[in-house]
């Protein structure tokens, strides 16, 4: 039998023979196998050679992909051969996905090219991508056009569809802090957060994002989100404006809600004339006079308004996108892959309906930032690993084929493998100059971390640099210009302590000092906030002159592990910026035993 890969393989047709894993591969083809679909094809493993039949080139790499997991599991075997078979594999879902949450937080390059590969080897298709683009000079952070192409053209070639969400009429406070005029006004205020879209120009003000960003995203399909618009103890009662609107335009009866719908209505029919179809999350779906246009497809995420069934039967195309699904690098939102893994309800939505329905198009898993500061991203793709294979597991295979969890996560580690470059060893092991840090310290040690990093260590003192005052978003340093701070070393075991209460607390914490809940540091976080506060993301450019033992100088890139903020040299010294790829110079002092 062939060997256990992910997205496994169902019904293989055994034959007499093997085939030697080093031995001939041929790929083809065939546009007029309609029965593999897109994505799907057919492996036929003969004694004398290995063959992938698909009928696209997406088919045929994802075939390729699969022999190639083959092989290297049978190497890890050891064994140099492959048993004589032949199958078809096509995925049972048409979508299969992740979410990443990146209006208010950017991610490296490093990470989302590894993400972008761990989801190809998955056969994972799409990516929904909740960002805010702008220019330079914008308050940070920020997507720069040139970024964001560079993820969709990479996302192509690993056959990934990127969406585009941009959140409307709520969580607008990205877009509305520099439109407050287009503000709804609560309590006599300007409600950053809410979109006024009793206003005519209301609508103009959404299109004219959507056409920004048309240069930007291929795909046909558009995200608005159009949650939570109810939320915090905000009502639409906070709102009268809201139902002398919809009163004055849809009638004595009609209802806030109304409104709300009619206005996702409106975008969906300019989006239609844009030649694209739009897609909003469910839980502000409630029985309204104004019914919400068909084509509009529904990602099911919370147990709200309308149960999925319902959804299903009035014509609409549903996402299982269920909050058992998410990760948080704070919060109690934390998929639980074993429990999902031995009760069978990997595809359940929140509702716990299991339903198999051609209306559904798959499920996607999702990864929000919450308390940002909590993780990194290096150890966020790491903890999402085991769960985006379970997920490719089931919207491919739609199989639990191993007996155990265990049994599942010993294929997951043999196949899902994720290649980071190691650091480089000559900056750990050397005394450093760095000029640019002469006003606050001569000589630094640059000292690796479990997750990928480095901290500074300024020599006479053994104290660290850190990104930790100036304007936060949830709960990370995000002001350019902020100042660098030396401080203490980190106690081990409260930082240990501190990991271990993620996704144990059964509330959010309260605010604190005027601040959001996603900025308070609860005390027993205190360690572990000042331990990823001192980590940098440290790039080596070019050879460093005196390659390895022998290095004595080198020019680095170092931005912040949390915020991506870099660290630029002027005339006055040392300023945190936005990232451009500015260079530091190291000079080496001496060589540690």
């Amino acid at each position: 039998m062939w060997p256990s890969v992910v997205p496994s393989f169902e019904g293989v047709q055994y034959a007499r023979g093997r085939w030697p894993i080093d031995g001939t591969r041929s790929v083809h083809v065939d546009p007029a196998r309609d029965d593999l679909r897109r994505e799907g094809f057919e492996l036929i493993v003969s004694a004398s050679e290995a063959v992938i039949i698909a009928a696209s080139q997406e088919g045929a790499d994802y075939g390729q992909d699969a022999l190639e997991n083959l092989v290297r599991v049978t190497k890890l075997a050891g064994e140099n051969s492959l048993e004589c078979g032949r199958v078809i594999s096509t995925p049972f879902y048409r979508e299969r996905g992740v979410t990443l949450s990146a209006s208010t937080l950017v991610y490296s390059r490093p990470f989302l090219t590894e993400l972008l590969q761990l989801m190809r080897s998955l056969r994972l298709n799409q990516l929904l991508l909740e960002v805010n683009i702008a220019e330079k000079g914008s308050q940070w952070p920020y997507w720069r056009a040139e970024e964001v192409r560079w993820i969709v053209e990479q996302a192509r070639t690993n056959h990934i569809e990127v969406i585009p969400q941009v959140n409307a009429p709520s969580h607008m406070e990205t877009y509305l802090r520099h439109a407050p005029e287009m503000a709804l006004v609560r309590d006599g205020k300007p409600d950053l957060d809410r979109l006024d879209f009793t206003r005519p120009e209301a609508l103009d003000f959404y299109m004219a994002m959507v056409d920004k960003y048309a240069d930007v995203f291929t795909s046909s399909w558009w995200h608005m989100g159009a949650d939570e618009f109810e939320h915090a103890d905000v009502t639409f009662d906070d709102f009268p404006q809201i139902r002398e609107r919809a009163q004055e335009l849809l009638g004595a009866d009609a209802q806030p809600r109304d409104l709300y719908v009619h206005f996702i209505n409106q975008v969906a029919q300019q989006l239609s004339q844009r030649g694209k179809r739009l897609r909003i999350w469910n839980d502000s779906l409630k029985p309204t006079k104004v019914a919400l246009a068909r084509d509009i497809v529904v990602e099911y995420w919370q147990d709200r308004g309308y149960r999925v069934s319902e959804l299903l039967d009035a014509g609409f195309e549903v996402l299982n996108v269920s909050e058992h699904l998410y990760w948080s690098r704070s919060e109690m939102m934390c998929m639980d892959t074993e429990e999902k893994y031995v009760t069978r309800t990997v595809d359940s939505f929140a509702t716990g309906e299991q339903i198999n329905h051609s209306n559904v198009l798959g499920l996607r898993a999702s990864i929000w930032p919450d308390r940002a500061w909590m993780q990194t991203e290096n150890e966020v793709i790491e903890e999402v690993r085991h769960g985006l294979a379970l997920v490719a597991q089931n919207g491919w295979s739609h199989t639990y084929p191993w007996p155990q969890w265990s049994d599942a996560l010993q294929v997951i580690d043999q196949v899902v493998v994720q290649e980071r470059p190691e650091l480089p060893a000559f900056l750990s092991n050397r005394v450093w100059e760095i000029p640019a840090l002469r006003g606050i310290g001569e000589t630094w040690r640059f000292l690796p971390t479990p997750d990928g990093y480095y901290r500074m260590q300024r020599v006479m003192d053994s104290k660290f640099v850190s990104l930790r005052s100036g304007r936060c978003m949830l709960g990370v340093v995000m002001e350019e210009g902020a100042e660098l701070e030396l401080r203490d070393d980190v106690d081990p075991s409260g930082v240990e302590a501190a990991a271990a209460t993620r996704h144990t607390f059964l509330d959010i914490p309260p605010a604190q000092d005027g601040k959001p809940w996603n900025q308070t540091i609860r005390e027993v976080e205190r360690e572990l906030y000042e331990y990823n506060c001192q980590k940098w993301q440290v790039t080596v450019v070019g050879e460093p002159s005196g390659t390895g033992v022998a290095a004595n100088e080198a020019r680095v890139i170092i931005r912040a592990a949390l915020s991506q903020l870099e660290l630029s040299e002027d005339e006055s010294g040392v300023q945190v910026r936005a990232p451009e790829g500015k260079t530091i110079d190291l000079k080496l002092v001496k060589e540690l035993p």
